[in-house]
């Protein structure tokens, strides 16, 4: 006996009527620390692992795919001695007395015990079929955008959930050995420290006492041991770039107030930038070249938006416009015995 009947669509209904709606799924996830190895130079980075089953390595892929990445070396877990890695705004190292703890097939196996940790069952685990990209119209696109931000509650009963972002530290464990840290920052002006043995919650204020006490650093020495948790330890053998901690510090606090929905420094120097240019003046090229040195320098060249003039006009303003050698369209027309190009910016309408 037949309780229901397949029903036919009434075609004279028109679906398109009706609301449209959807709903998403909370996938839980972990970074893990590993190193991305593109064009022969090593990148350090946290693979995104979720509980179905997809890893973003730079790009999201399935187990099957993950296991080719690891079978070429863009997923490397280890990096050669007297090779350099770079981090992230943090800096650029050539290492030396490196030892690892994986090779390509124990690191697979780990990560599968990472998603079995999540995923006891492995039920529903994703599968791309052989291609991670989709086809819409003549262009490719991934197949799964991820996004590995790191989250946090804002407490133990509620499901508010925040969203920060990610910076690189040095976290001291004894003298010349430090881990490399992972510091997450919260729209609440919270941050947490991770990838160390404990994780640690701290405010802000609580986080500059620990870089005042050289607890948390971002400028490594040469001979000094760096600890990845999880991972394997190297000592520094050359510093080709370090970021000041300064820096780090300035670029916490604007992505504090970018997560706040408030204006960060760049956006501050932006807007009186185009105020100068509207109209210039010597108070207001005073007040650019204040908001343009809070912003940490390592940003600098990205203010105005274009990776072209990148930030030469605002300090052709500021500094003079002798600044204008210094920017690599000028110095590559010079060396080439080409006309070399020029940048216009206006000078104060007013005199001191």
């Amino acid at each position: 006996m037949k309780f229901f009947k397949k029903r036919k669509l009434n075609k004279e209904i028109n679906i398109n009527s009706f609301s449209s709606i959807e709903r998403k799924m909370m996938i839980e996830g972990k970074n893990v620390p590993v190193f991305i190895c593109n064009g022969g130079s090593y990148f350090f980075t946290n693979l995104s692992v979720y509980s179905d089953g997809i890893i973003d390595a730079w790009g999201s892929i399935d187990l099957d795919f993950f296991k080719k990445k690891l079978q070429t070396n863009w997923v490397a877990t280890n990096v050669p001695n007297n090779k350099e890695i770079s981090i992230h705004h943090l800096g650029d190292y050539k290492i030396c007395k490196a030892n690892w703890i994986y090779n390509n097939n124990s690191f697979y196996d780990y990560i599968m015990g990472i998603i079995k940790e999540m995923n006891p069952n492995l039920q529903n685990l994703y599968n791309f079929y052989g291609s991670d990209v989709v086809k819409k119209g003549k262009a490719n696109y991934a197949k799964l955008p991820t996004n590995g931000n790191p989250i946090k509650y804002e407490d133990d009963f509620s499901r508010n959930k925040l969203t920060g972002r990610s910076f690189s530290a040095f976290k001291k464990e004894k003298e010349n050995t430090y881990y490399l840290c992972n510091i997450s920052v919260f729209s609440d002006g919270n941050l947490k420290i991770d990838n160390i043995p404990n994780n640690l919650d701290i405010s802000l204020n609580q986080f500059k006492i620990l870089v005042k006490e050289g607890e948390l650093i971002t400028t490594i020495k040469k001979g000094q041991k760096v600890i990845i948790y999880g991972l394997g330890d190297f000592e520094i053998l050359e510093i080709n770039y370090s970021n000041e901690i300064e820096e780090l510090i300035y670029e916490i606090e604007d992505t504090i107030s970018e997560l706040n929905s408030n204006p960060t420094s760049s956006q501050i120097c932006m807007n009186i930038y185009e105020e100068y240019i509207e109209n210039p003046s010597i108070e207001l090229k005073k007040e650019l070249k204040k908001s343009y040195e809070k912003v940490p320098s390592h940003m600098r060249i990205y203010i105005l938006g274009d990776m072209d003039t990148k930030d030469i006009p605002i300090r052709m303003i500021i500094y003079g416009e002798n600044e204008i050698e210094n920017w690599s369209h000028y110095i590559m027309a010079k060396n080439t015995g080409e006309e070399v190009p020029s940048i216009n910016v206006p000078k104060p309408n007013d005199k001191d």
